[in-house]
């Protein structure tokens, strides 16, 4: 796991270094949680303040609310996280990431920009190939 995430983070790095744009299709539940929460961690330890870091779903509050709430529907890996950050602050503060209810919310955050979308705004994500802005890779 410990390296999956590494390997993940390390291209997350390389592409945004490069000036690129990242989009990371996911569902609205489940791995997603783990993803932010990986990815938070990242933009926290490392002081990332130039890059955006949003998850853009039409459910992306109520999911990081429903999360906060059941904590024992988290998978064990999450679940050891939020413990252990309870003594500090909850694991889903999620301080770095911007929760975009739909598309039109994200061209106001700076470039470069990471971007984990879920549903329908898949179909839409990408730039048109007439676009300033470069197209962000898939990972």
């Amino acid at each position: 796991r410990k390296a999956r995430e590494n390997a993940l983070l390390e291209r997350v790095r390389l592409t945004v270094e490069q000036g690129g744009n990242v989009l990371l299709p996911v569902d609205s539940t489940g791995r997603v949680l783990e993803l932010l929460i990986v990815l938070d961690e990242c933009w926290k330890r490392n002081n990332i303040r130039n890059v955006t870091l949003a998850f853009v779903s039409p459910v992306a509050g109520s999911t990081i609310g429903m999360a906060k709430s059941h904590s024992e529907w988290l998978s064990k890996h999450i679940n050891q996280r939020f413990v252990r950050s309870r003594q500090n602050e909850n694991v889903f503060s999620l301080e770095h990431v911007h929760l975009c209810s739909s598309l039109s919310q994200l061209p106001d955050k700076p470039f470069p920009q990471v971007v984990l979308a879920s549903g329908l705004l898949l179909q839409h994500s990408l730039p048109a190939p007439s676009s300033p802005r470069p197209h962000p890779p898939l990972l």
